[in-house]
């Protein structure tokens, strides 16, 4: 009878287990946890579409606040991208290139704009007036803020050079000795002890700025291209830069621009308009382009895979990442405005 008895008991215990898993399969997910069927494929923001957007900016007062720099003047999203209306007065009729927020001075962005040069709101965006002058040119390509002083700006512009303030752009210094020309396309700065501004200038390569010295000097041995468009500088290994280049596709320094290596495994368009380092995934970079849509790297740039669900217009210019990990990754486009979509698979109770 024991064995009996045991084989019965085994047999309860089967029917247990199997009744709890069921139970467990088909309970509903608590409240405001039900994942979404589409979870992270691009959204199209509703709104204005700006022409082309070359810039999305989070707003550092409020993460579900978006400014976005475009051709139409700047847009403005209150709700994490989802909606966009027009906004800000000052810069009528100029078109807009570069768009940055100083983190330390909430509610202070810069704007550089195609022919207008830089402008400055202290208002959060709402009223702009422009601060550069012949020094800092036109045609603004990048506007810098140095995290240890917020109020010094560097502004590199492709008919001007550099040019530095230390201010918050009330006056301004050129900067661009040793520079073979001035038309400067991209620019980066590399914060912490090893200091240094990067300048992609048009046709002639990388060059890096000797504080020291107060000059500028070739670097980046090993770049094949000249054609620099962007720069990207990983926040917790700022050494590591990546290179984006029209034609070449995507080049990573591990020594602050010193040294080059070419990097596109999978990259099937190699004319980069914008890259963007996840500020929670430093491995995690995405990669604008000119035609293919976005690509995007989990290993630091050593592979690429597109990443292109939902999103019907290929034509891209800045993205953006949020710096939460379950945050959000944004794309200006040409004609298509923004779109947006989660960096993880999110839940309909999410904001």
């Amino acid at each position: 009878m024991v064995p009996c008895f045991v084989g019965l008991r085994r047999s309860f215990a089967r029917l247990a287990f199997i009744l709890v898993s069921l139970l467990i399969l088909f309970s509903p997910l608590p409240v405001g946890t039900e994942q979404c069927s589409v979870p992270t494929q691009w959204i199209q923001g509703i709104g204005p579409k700006g022409g082309i957007v070359n810039s999305v900016v989070i707003a550092p007062w409020n993460c579900d606040t978006l400014l976005a720099a475009t051709f139409d003047g700047l847009l403005l999203s209150a709700d994490g991208g989802k909606r966009w209306e027009g906004f800000g007065e000052g810069f009528e009729g100029h078109h807009l290139r570069v768009l940055t927020a100083d983190t330390t001075d909430i509610g202070t962005l810069y704007a550089g704009s195609y022919t207008g040069g830089t402008f400055r709101s202290t208002d959060r965006g709402k009223n702009w007036t422009p601060v550069g002058d012949s020094l800092t040119g036109s045609d603004i390509r990048a506007i810098l803020i140095d995290p240890q002083n917020h109020r010094v700006l560097y502004v590199a512009s492709f008919d001007g050079g550099v040019a530095q303030s230390i201010d918050q752009g009330e006056s301004w210094t050129d900067i661009s000795a040793g520079l073979p020309l001035r038309k400067i396309s991209a620019g980066a700065l590399i914060p912490g002890k090893q200091k240094a501004l990067l300048a992609g200038v048009w046709t002639k390569g990388l060059f890096k700025y000797d504080f020291g010295k107060q000059r500028w000097r070739s670097c980046a041995k090993g770049l094949a291209t000249e054609a620099i468009t962007c720069l990207a500088v990983d926040p917790q290994t700022p050494q590591t830069v990546y290179v984006g280049t029209y034609g070449g596709g995507v080049y990573v320094s591990k020594d602050g621009g010193e040294n080059c290596s070419q990097s596109n495994k999978g990259l099937n368009n190699l004319y980069i308009k914008s890259l963007a380092v996840d500020n929670s995934s430093p491995s995690t970079v995405y990669a604008a382009t000119d035609g293919g849509g976005v690509f995007k790297s989990l290993d630091g740039a050593e592979s690429w895979s597109a990443d292109n669900e939902g999103l019907k217009h290929k034509y891209n210019y800045g993205v953006t990442v949020s710096a939460d990990s379950s945050g959000t990754v944004f794309v200006g486009t040409c004609w298509g405005g923004v779109y947006w979509k989660k960096k993880q698979p999110m839940f309909c109770g999410d904001n």
